[in-house]
């Protein structure tokens, strides 16, 4: 997509009767993944927010929206809220957390491929300042509502993000891959000094 707007008026949900607005757009897991996946492909600079009766603001260029871009919801993604949570997983065996595992971990893996290349880069600073642990959890804690007592700490990336960026660094066909994908041809015999880096 060429443009990401988010449409975020004070209304009543239908259904709880909660306020719906910019504050609980930002604290929903499916929107932050959304965010999330169009910062790590485009970048924040076409990145639109309305809430209420305002015009339109581009995310880049207000500190307070790219903040909350790019800081306290977009890159927080499994920290988000989730119907099935709050429901407690009533007939369902797996949590939405578990069905974004592989989308994220795949857009992770482009940006790692190209992380000191372009707009890139600062997406790559600001998870590296999170730390990686906290915006992608090895585990999280599943709650159900059943007679089987089927709750417990499950697995989430575990050791996934470490073993995807060894992958990257050592298989040259699927880092070449991932860069295409982003239109970005890697220059031979400049890729160890672009592979350096401190992970959290």
């Amino acid at each position: 997509a060429q443009a990401f707007v988010v449409i975020a008026p004070e209304i009543a949900h239908c259904d709880l009767g909660t306020v719906c607005d910019e504050a609980s757009y930002h604290l929903r897991m499916w929107c932050r993944a959304e965010q999330f996946a169009h910062l790590l492909r485009n970048g924040p600079e076409n990145m639109w927010l309305a809430s209420g009766g305002a015009v339109a603001q581009q995310v880049r260029g207000s500190g307070r929206i790219e903040a909350d871009f790019l800081n306290s919801s977009a890159l927080h993604v499994f920290g988000g809220e989730c119907t099935c949570c709050r429901l407690k997983h009533k007939g369902m065996e797996k949590c939405d957390r578990e069905s974004l595992l592989i989308p994220i971990l795949g857009l992770y893996g482009e940006l790692y491929a190209c992380r000191n290349m372009g707009g890139s880069k600062l997406i790559w600073e600001k998870i590296v300042a999170e730390g990686h642990g906290v915006i992608f959890p090895k585990y999280f804690e599943f709650v159900k509502d059943d007679e089987k007592n089927t709750s417990g700490t499950r697995r989430l990336f575990g050791d996934l993000v470490e073993e995807i960026r060894q992958l990257i660094d050592n298989d040259e066909g699927i880092r070449h891959r991932l860069l295409a994908s982003r239109g970005v041809h890697e220059v031979e015999g400049a890729e160890d000094s672009e592979r350096d880096g401190v992970y959290i």
